[in-house]
């Protein structure tokens, strides 16, 4: 059986890389026993074996469990070590993702996934009842770039106990998440058409991919909440779960320049921006001064909660272990929306966990 996922209001989407992986281990205890994450298996950095990636998991989470799907878009153009072959394999996904079933199958806390790869139906089916036979139920995989939907996706959803089986609708990295609406609400008008009580996450990556224009400090709405909000809008008693990319993006082969110094911070629905950066302009600006100045702004909190925010306060004071560069401003931020998100609609109160860095 499925772990009950009706009672989870947060599904993040998560790749196996550092930031995540830091800001994933530094939530609050609570927070992980709320959370259900999508873990999207890679190689972890430097390994050889894919088992290497599970591990630095359960460092993060325990031994909750979790999601497993595999990351479409880790970049595999010239592999070195075994664990890099053996994802480029299983990505493939012959003998209906054969290889990838022996993998989930070995992880007890891991819920398999089944994926639907253009119109293949057939392969499909045969992926939903490999992995109801190791009891731990399915979880449908559908990307919206990848994915081709049709009937046979509703007349297939409905000879399974909705206690077994749940939806995970992706469309990867998006800007315009009203227009995407529509498709996500048909896709689920389809499958409830036959099954009323499947439970199906909606789930997309809306963090910002540029802040040339981004002068002081502002806030942009999380797309993907607006995502959510549009589509949930469109139904009544059926299940529909908040999912997101944990305010990050799909890996991209795009080689940008250096980051300009800045601080990130995550609200319910916005994330919020401190960046100064004129061009020409001679003014010292540097994370410490990121930092001051969203602290003084009005979307500062009024007590600290998190690790990330406590990474934020570090560096507005100069402190040790302070925010120094972009991954650990990324880790920040990851962590702070985590935990904005997994307490959303509720009062967000101070944690009992005792912090160390």
């Amino acid at each position: 059986m499925l772990r009950d996922i009706f009672k989870c209001n947060y599904i993040p989407t998560l790749c196996v890389r550092p930031a995540e992986m830091r800001a994933l281990e530094e939530l609050p205890e609570t927070d992980k026993d709320l959370l259900f994450p999508f873990i999207l298996l890679s190689p972890w950095v430097g390994s050889n074996e894919l088992k290497s990636s599970i591990d630095r998991l359960e460092k993060s989470y325990g031994s909750r469990t979790f999601i497993l799907g595999i990351d479409r878009y880790y970049n595999h153009q010239s592999p070195k070590r075994q664990a890099q072959f053996d994802i480029i394999s299983m990505l493939k996904g012959e003998d209906n993702f054969k290889e990838y079933y022996d993998f989930a199958s070995d992880i007890e806390q891991a819920i398999p996934c089944a994926f639907l790869r253009e119109d293949n139906y057939a392969c499909l089916e045969i992926q939903i009842d490999r992995c109801l036979a190791l009891g731990r139920g399915v979880v449908l995989s559908i990307d919206k770039n990848r994915s081709v939907i049709s009937n046979n996706l509703t007349s297939l959803i409905s000879q399974y106990d909705p206690k077994d089986i749940a939806v995970h609708i992706d469309g990867g990295w998006s800007k315009n998440e009203q227009i995407d609406a529509l498709w996500y609400i048909n896709v689920c008008k389809s499958i409830y058409s036959q099954n009323e009580k499947c439970a199906i996450v909606v789930s997309c990556s809306s963090f910002p991919k540029g802040f040339d224009n981004v002068e002081g400090v502002i806030d942009i709405p999380i797309g993907s909440r607006q995502l959510f909000n549009e589509v949930s809008g469109n139904f009544n008693n059926e299940t529909i779960i908040y999912g997101d990319w944990a305010s990050t993006k799909p890996r991209s082969d795009e080689r940008g320049s250096q980051p300009r110094p800045r601080i990130d911070y995550a609200l319910h629905d916005k994330w919020v921006i401190s960046r100064k950066w004129t061009l020409g302009s001679k003014d010292n600006w540097d994370y410490d001064d990121a930092a001051n100045n969203l602290i003084e702004s009005e979307f500062w909190p009024s007590s600290i909660n998190v690790w990330g925010e406590m990474r934020i306060q570090q560096t507005a004071l100069g402190m040790a272990f302070s925010i120094e560069n972009a991954p650990a401003n990324v880790a920040a931020r990851i962590n702070v929306h985590l935990h904005q998100q997994t307490n959303f609609g509720g009062v967000i109160i101070s944690t009992d966990d005792v912090w160390e860095d």
